[in-house]
């Protein structure tokens, strides 16, 4: 992977990709650049987790939200979610982890 990031994007950005990668899979930390989602809550002043991830675009479907916290495949500020009916409170700001792959930060406005 380092010699074709470093035939089409240089020596530097191969090895700053290498390093990264290592961070986030063999050290199981944060990435360092990952995108910033603002979701609104509903009229209660909370938002269901599976619309936050949904909306936020680390799922697809409100289905696959569901299979993945389910499956204990999701994690609010790193901290495993089991149950379906979790909600994010108006003002709350968290780090999610979907898989081992999707992370986003999302404050409910």
């Amino acid at each position: 992977g380092r010699e074709i990031v470093a035939r089409y994007h240089g020596d530097d950005a191969a090895e700053g990709a290498a390093r990264e990668w290592l961070r986030i899979f063999s050290a199981r930390q944060e990435p360092d650049d990952m995108p910033e989602v603002t979701v609104a809550p509903g009229d209660d002043g909370a938002a269901s987790l599976i619309d936050v991830l949904r909306d936020a675009g680390l799922v697809k479907s409100g289905g696959e939200a569901r299979r993945m916290i389910t499956q204990g495949a999701v994690a609010i500020d790193g901290e495993k979610v089991g149950n379906v009916e979790a909600v994010l409170s108006k003002g709350d700001s968290v780090l999610l982890k979907v898989g081992k792959r999707r992370f986003g930060k999302v404050r409910v406005k």
